[in-house]
């Protein structure tokens, strides 16, 4: 009966995207309207080991730095990233622009695009798991045992929406479904992403960051992180996420002197088959943010204003701390 099944020729589907327990570090990963929204100058390493103890299981690696342009209010980001699989290499550069209008003093919209170039390697003559049997090296499943080198572009849009409390996105990486290794073989699905996150203040010193990623694809069941995060005094942050049908996670992170993070998590898996044969997932995230001046005199004027109890709503003072405000937005380096 196995050897029937393995004759047949079936299709086979899944879930194919990259997938970061710690997502909410670099979301234009996920959607290129998301950059510009740290309102900095960003620079995010991602890692991640997956599944822990079987060979040859998924490495990825990814950097990515991120701009705002004020002048024309608009960002960009460039997104480098590297994985390796079983006998397959990849490498993705992207760069994603965004466009960002202003809805309040708070609030933005933006829409964002993203353009690519996706390379895979695959050495075949990794897949000959007997040299004893010369007849594997001329099996045309396995392209003869010969490795190739094959290049695509890749194409994503997105809009995502943000404030000081809440967020919310939607995104497809990857628009354009390309294939690899031939017609209908190893064809890259388009995936759709939901991103959202609330902020809520428990305390003076105690925060509550939920963030929430849902991704679906076709022949492929929905899959929802929903990760739970407390921030301590603006410095320690402790959280678990839960992968459905999947995992759960914990993550520590830890800031220094509000420009440099490093956060770590670990996965266990929990319902996944691949269980009793690995010892989990790790994921470390470094991220360096840099401070644009304008950005801090805007903030610091709107922590000014709100500790202003004389300021009503509708007064001139207010009016006039809100026009500050926009001209340091628009109008200033």
């Amino acid at each position: 009966m196995l050897s029937m099944q393995l004759c047949m020729n079936t299709s086979l589907y899944g879930q194919q995207d990259t997938k970061f327990t710690l997502f909410n570090y670099n979301y234009t990963l996920i959607n290129p309207a998301a950059a510009g929204s740290k309102e900095k100058i960003s620079l995010v390493a991602l890692h991640r080991r997956q599944w822990v103890g079987i060979k040859t299981a998924p490495v990825t690696s990814s950097v990515c730095v991120d701009m705002p342009l004020l002048r024309i209010r608009s960002a960009v980001a460039l997104n480098v990233m590297n994985e390796s699989m079983g006998i397959t290499k990849s490498t993705f550069v992207g760069v994603s622009y965004s466009v960002i209008a202003r809805l309040s003093t708070y609030s933005r919209f933006s829409g964002g695009i993203q353009m690519g170039v996706n390379e895979m390697k695959t050495n075949f003559s990794d897949a000959n798991t007997d040299p004893t049997n010369s007849s594997l090296s001329t099996d045309p499943a396995l392209n003869n045992g010969a490795n190739i080198n094959r290049y695509a572009m890749q194409t994503g849009l997105g809009v995502y929406y943000y404030d000081s409390k809440f967020k919310i996105g939607l995104s497809i990486p990857t628009l354009n479904p390309y294939t690899y290794f031939g017609a209908g073989e190893g064809t890259k699905q388009s995936h759709f992403y939901l991103i959202s996150g609330m902020n809520f203040s428990i305390n003076n010193s105690v925060l509550y960051n939920p963030r929430l990623l849902v991704k679906f694809t076709a022949h492929a069941p929905v899959q929802v992180d929903l990760y739970n995060q407390f921030i301590i005094s603006e410095k320690l942050a402790l959280g678990v996420t839960f992968r459905s049908s999947e995992a759960v996670a914990a993550v520590v992170a830890y800031t220094f002197h509000r420009q440099f993070n490093i956060a770590y998590s670990y996965d266990a898996v929990v319902l996944n088959k691949l269980r009793p044969s690995q010892a989990g997932s790790h994921d470390i995230a470094i991220a360096y943010l840099l401070p644009l001046k304008m950005f801090e005199l805007q903030h610091t004027k709107i922590r000014a204003g709100r500790k202003r109890k004389c300021i009503d709503y509708d007064s001139k003072a207010r009016t006039r701390l809100y026009k500050d405000i926009e001209n340091i937005f628009y109008d200033k380096n």
